[in-house]
């Protein structure tokens, strides 16, 4: 039912509970906002041009599309709202980059969609349909490409020749586009349902539109480049020659995306990440209909929560795996909730595992919260008689299929870990200790750290008041923050649902793996401290969905009975997003907003190679980047600022960096002399020290006990403020 069908209650305790619930939503946005801003670590970035007209602008184009969406005919919603979508993107330069990503995304959907009509089933008609064919086509497309990086050529050349290969396939397929798909379901809904689906579709731009000014640490470090890092030598099974254990992690996610990469803008591979956050969204609102919250107007006001969530916006803008992980593991528990209702076979269940190697083959993360989900799937047999039967959606084939393509992509990925690293995977502790327990050795140079240390149980009262209200507090969860309406959710139910009876839902199978995820979110935020107090938020994100979920599901079913209810909780949910929404538009790698006004249309869509080109020449390295390029694959040891050796066409490692996974490499220059002749590093960057203003290295960094004119080595390239120096081979006996 909607706003306008539900009966009126007006008691005076009824009245005071709701504003009860409004000034709880109101109190826990407001104490986040003063601690950010009343002075905190956003006061600078909300009072920017950038933030402020940016923002100015994200409002009128969300407005704009929401009033759009209110016009009687098709045609005029789909054209002028275009238009309007088209025009925002071409001012930020992303219109190119955001129809590359469009197009990854869709063919990976077509490509699964051939799957299944190879295998005799049924195009995709559902969003639940056009999930599997996600999990089918990323499979395929794994199991191709990691194929040919395994017989030589892997570069992002030869995977976007893959491409074009597979993309006959992909329209064989002849499967309805999915965004096709939801704007025709939109048809059907009330005008205010599709003025919410205008402000999403407004917000996803707005994201888009922050991929050409954000750029992440973690980013620019090993995400945005894989052609200069993860396949420099041909193939993704080349040997590296770097420390730091992130360059061994599993990456099907970055070969996901090489094809998107060495174009001159990094907008398309975030991009491909921000769509990933729409499949997130749709999955979440299936399992939402599985708790009760079945209506459009339900699905979307979730979909605003999470969409606005800086734990989750922010993670969409890089290219990182974090966003696919829980993607993934969100698709095993509603799959493997679906096994606990189907009742026959076992389809459903190689759907769930499936989708939860998929997830481990993209991010380590992952294996704790499917180890618990696999816990709730057990528990949830317990009861399994008590559910109401769930009919195959799909031939059983199609989920075997799923599996054998996600098992050889995970045998894929784990292979290239122990080719070059010596073992299968490289943290978390507890696996890392399994390994060398079978007799496995981490093979040089890769390192390792210490990623956990034990709990201080004293401070977990402050850890959990800090991580609802104080996000200031924590460094990394300050742009990252998991939200706090969630917790929320489940007190408005409380206050709302008292005086009328919750609408009727069935047991879903999906609870008991739901909470199991949320616990395992729980044990991760408090079992352990990280390298940054409270770690990052993006660790948590496969807990906070389910907790969103649940919780909102019971909010919209406890406030069945009411109008005023309903209301009630329709405005706190838009004031979180709201909130969330601005937060996030604020913070992500502590960069605020867009661009200021103007009427310049013609921006570039390489904003990328401008921005490297700008920072190489500001740091004097124009030559020896010049240099470098005509030697790749280039392996340097740099000691310069860190944006810096990220713009150079070489794979860069610093000796700090290469010091917190093995402190034997940097000891004196002699070990590190040993360590470049040893694995290939052949050149050496170095600041000059006889020129105004040197780059000085920081406190403890061992480029500080490295020598001006280093012995063994000649230069190459003189610049204005660094030097590029190769080791002399050593005259052979």
């Amino acid at each position: 039912m909607e706003l306008s069908a539900l009966p009126a209650e007006s008691t005076l305790s009824a009245r005071a509970l709701r504003l009860l619930a409004l000034l709880t939503a109101f109190a826990a946005c407001t104490a986040v906002a003063w601690a950010l801003l009343v002075p905190g670590p956003l006061d600078w970035q909300v009072s920017t041009p950038q933030y402020i007209q940016g923002g100015l602008e994200a409002l009128l184009l969300m407005g704009g599309l929401a009033l759009l969406q209110q016009l009687p005919r098709r045609g005029w919603r789909l054209g002028l709202g275009g238009v309007l979508a088209l025009l925002y993107l071409r001012r930020h330069g992303v219109d190119a980059p955001a129809l590359l990503a469009l197009l990854h995304v869709e063919f990976t959907l077509a490509l699964g969609a051939a799957v299944c009509r190879l295998a005799g089933a049924a195009l995709p008609r559902s969003v639940e349909d056009y999930l599997r064919c996600f999990v089918l086509g990323l499979g395929l497309w794994s199991v191709a490409a990691w194929t040919l990086s395994a017989l030589g050529p892997g570069t992002a050349l030869a995977l976007r020749y893959l491409w074009l290969m597979l993309l006959p396939l992909a329209l064989w397929a002849r499967a309805r586009p999915l965004l096709a798909h939801l704007f025709a379901r939109s048809e059907g809904w009330q005008p205010l349902d599709r003025g919410l689906f205008g402000l999403l579709c407004g917000w996803m731009l707005v994201l888009f539109a922050r991929t050409n000014v954000v750029y992440s640490f973690d980013g620019l470090w090993y995400g945005y480049r894989p052609e200069e890092v993860l396949v420099a030598g041909g193939s993704v099974f080349a040997p590296l020659g770097l420390v730091s254990p992130v360059y061994y992690f599993p990456k099907l996610y970055e070969v996901y995306l090489l094809p998107l990469s060495d174009l001159g803008d990094t907008s398309p591979q975030a991009g491909v990440t921000i769509l990933l956050l729409g499949l997130l969204a749709l999955t979440a609102a299936r399992l939402a209909r599985r708790f009760g919250a079945a209506s459009p107007r339900a699905q979307l006001l979730l979909g605003a929560l999470l969409l606005s969530l800086p734990a989750l916006a922010n993670a969409a803008l890089e290219p990182k795996p974090d966003i696919v992980c829980a993607l993934l593991v969100l698709l095993a528990w509603l799959h493997g909730g679906n096994w606990l209702q189907q009742q026959r076979g076992h389809s459903e269940l190689a759907w769930a595992v499936a989708a939860g190697l998929l997830a481990v083959s993209s991010k380590l993360v992952a294996v704790p919260y499917l180890g618990m989900l696999g816990v709730g799937l057990l528990l949830g047999l317990f009861w399994r008689r008590r559910y109401a039967a769930l009919a195959p959606p799909a031939p059983a084939r199609l989920g075997w299929i799923a599996l054998a393509l996600a098992a050889v992509a995970a045998v894929f990925v784990m292979a290239r870990t122990q080719l070059l690293a010596g073992m299968p995977t490289i943290g978390p502790d507890p696996l890392f200790k399994v390994w060398t327990m079978l007799g496995f050795e981490l093979r040089e140079p890769a390192g390792t750290l210490t990623w956990t240390r034990p709990q201080d149980w004293s401070q977990v009262p402050l850890l959990l008041r800090d991580w609802l209200l104080r996000p200031d507090q924590m460094d990394h969860i300050a742009i990252s923050w998991p939200g706090n309406v969630w917790l929320w959710l489940p007190l408005c139910a409380l206050l709302l649902g008292r005086y009328g009876p919750a609408a009727p839902a069935a047991v879903p199978a999906h609870r008991s793996a739901g909470l199991l995820l949320m616990l395992a979110g729980v044990v991760l935020a408090l079992g352990w401290q990280y390298h940054s107090r409270g770690s990052d938020g993006n660790y948590f994100i496969a807990a906070i969905v389910p907790a969103t979920v649940l919780g909102f599901a019971l909010a919209w079913r406890r406030t069945t009975a009411a109008a005023a209810a309903r209301g009630t909780l329709f405005a706190g949910v838009l004031l979180f997003a709201g909130f969330q929404a601005a937060y996030s538009f604020a913070s992500a790698a502590w960069t605020p907003g867009t661009r200021t006004f103007d009427l310049d249309f013609s921006r570039g869509v390489r904003d990328s190679r401008k921005r490297e080109t700008a920072l190489l020449a500001d740091a004097g390295l124009t030559g020896i980047a010049d240099y470098l390029r005509t030697r790749k694959p280039a392996h340097v040891l740099g000691c310069a600022p860190f944006d810096v050796t990220t713009a150079l066409p070489a794979r860069v490692e610093d000796p700090f960096g290469i010091s917190l996974s093995r402190p034997e490499y940097t000891r004196d220059f002699a070990a590190l002399t040993d360590y470049m002749r040893r694995f290939e590093t052949p050149y050496l960057l170095l600041p000059r020290r006889d020129v105004e203003k040197p780059y000085l290295p920081a406190p403890g960094d061992p480029c500080g006990n490295i020598p001006d004119h280093p012995p063994g080595t000649e230069t190459l390239v003189e610049g204005p403020r660094f030097r590029l120096l190769r080791l002399i081979p050593l005259a052979t006996p």
